[in-house]
């Protein structure tokens, strides 16, 4: 008993530490399984107004969970990020950014001393920086035909504080190939057609089958009623 209390003694900081780590993945692990009957799909993000921002350098930056960078340099481009991430636009003078990172996109690796330019500016707000408060689609039930969804969004206005990201349409594409847009017109993001489509013929099967159900027992109950009136 007393050699254990000795190695607990003197191992006490590296138990604490794995404690630690223990509270902070640990979560995070079992956040990224698959819930029961769902399944995953691709989920990006379009922002069509990125050809009015030839001045500036913008970058999609994650800062938490697990840090990430990229430029923002493709209008056509659709960006995604980790679920769990604190998605921002971060803007800056393009005159400001060094060459060599003017050349990376979402899947080119940062060289290290980018990497460090991109850290201290944006720890010294040097760049301009706008919450795209993310909350990613990427879990739909197995038997829905959902396989992509696509947010569009318009950049806002670094110059002005008060200005925000605003939602401009959902695009869904199903697994038979075909595509649906619709328009935002609140925070929520519109429910697909196709997916209420189905729910309502799911709902209308239930029903009749309970409804035959419910005359094949009626007619079954006659019949009987009615042999034991001949008897």
């Amino acid at each position: 008993m007393l050699g254990f209390n000795i190695f607990m003694k003197k191992n006490i900081y590296f138990c604490k530490l794995i404690l630690i780590l223990l509270v902070l993945f640990v979560p995070n692990i079992f956040a990224d399984v698959i819930p029961e009957g769902y399944k995953s799909i691709n989920y990006c993000i379009q922002f069509n107004n990125l050809s009015d921002y030839q001045d500036y350098g913008l970058f999609a930056v994650c800062d938490t969970t697990l840090p990430t960078t990229y430029l923002l340099n493709d209008p056509a481009g659709c960006y995604g990020m980790y679920k769990f991430c604190n998605f921002k636009v971060c803007a800056i003078e393009k005159n400001k950014i060094p060459i060599t990172l003017l050349d990376t996109n979402y899947s080119t690796q940062i060289s290290k001393s980018d990497k460090q330019w991109l850290n201290s500016n944006i720890s010294d707000n040097n760049f301009i920086c706008k919450d795209l408060n993310y909350h990613p689609m990427i879990n739909v039930k197995v038997e829905s035909q959902i396989i992509k969804v696509v947010d569009v969004m318009a950049v806002p206005n670094f110059k002005d504080s008060s200005s925000n990201f605003k939602k401009i349409k959902i695009i869904y594409t199903y697994a038979n190939g075909i595509s649906e847009e619709m328009p935002y017109t609140n925070e929520s993001r519109p429910i697909s057609k196709y997916v209420v489509s189905e729910e309502i013929k799911n709902r209308y099967f239930v029903v009749i089958i309970s409804l035959i159900a419910i005359i094949i027992i009626s007619i079954i109950l006659i019949i009987r009623k009615n042999r034991k009136k001949n008897i």
